[in-house]
């Protein structure tokens, strides 16, 4: 650390304190370096090589289901980016792209919801922990094109809809039981990650679900007028929820 101040400068403890409060409130908003540039100039704390550069890379997920009239299967691409977070120890992952969506039937959909850490591509290569995440990198960037095969407690939330057009119509589907929701004889054959340098996924959802960039569905007071399970279930369809609004208002 840059500074020398001591225990008894209570102004700077003071600000050091605000800081981690917006820091802490702020989290899950702004990226690491943002949050710790401000943190270093609010509290005058040399903040140089509290981390590394981020790391990024793509992973591509893939779906199998076998149905009465043959084996259906669709993709997706997802981006992820990681920080070497030398202050709390830690290397935090963030996430983008949208759900997996696969027609199981005509006009019935599945969608594979964006859950964080589900699939773990790191943790199907035997990269675990915050301790060996970063040293792990190499590993994972010479994985491409080598599909792993994700073991159903490693499936993310898949949900389906009744009616297209109704966000309250969403249902959760048990994985190890599609027959239950679309019928005898349609099951999971097999499920996929891989590290691909494919483009990220983009508009599928928003071209099967129009109204999740609709701010009357997907902002309050609409919002709150979902179900609170709907709710966390139409959560991780997109990440880019502002961008899909903006395309909505302007009909593109």
């Amino acid at each position: 650390m840059a500074s020398n101040i001591t225990a008894k400068s209570w102004p700077w403890v003071t600000g050091v304190a605000l800081a981690m409060g917006l820091l802490w409130l702020l989290r899950n908003t702004w990226p690491p370096q943002v949050l710790f540039l401000y943190f270093g100039l609010f509290t005058g704390i040399d903040i140089q090589n509290l981390w590394d550069p981020p790391v990024r890379w793509h992973t591509k997920q893939t779906l199998t289901i076998e149905t009465p009239n043959g084996d259906v299967t669709s993709s997706v691409m997802r981006g992820k980016v990681m920080w070497k977070d030398r202050l709390f120890r830690t290397s935090p992952m963030r996430e983008t792209g949208e759900a997996l969506a696969i027609e199981v039937s005509p006009g019935r959909y599945l969608f594979a919801i964006i859950q964080e850490m589900k699939p773990n591509e790191m943790a199907l290569l035997g990269i675990h922990n915050d301790q060996r995440v970063w040293e792990g990198v190499p590993k994972l960037k010479n994985s491409q094109g080598e599909p792993l095969d994700v073991p159903p407690d490693q499936y993310p939330m898949m949900v389906t809809f009744g009616d297209l057009s109704d966000p309250k119509s969403v249902q959760q589907v048990d994985p190890a039981n599609l027959a239950a929701t679309f019928g005898p004889g349609n099951s999971i054959k097999s499920y996929t990650v891989e590290i691909t340098d494919e483009p990220v996924t983009e508009g599928r959802v928003e071209a099967l679900l129009p109204w999740i960039g609709n701010p009357k569905v997907m902002d309050n007071p609409g919002w709150q007028e979902i179900p609170i399970d709907a709710r966390r279930r139409l959560q991780g369809l997109i990440t880019d929820y502002a961008g899909a609004q903006n395309r909505f208002l302007k009909g593109d």
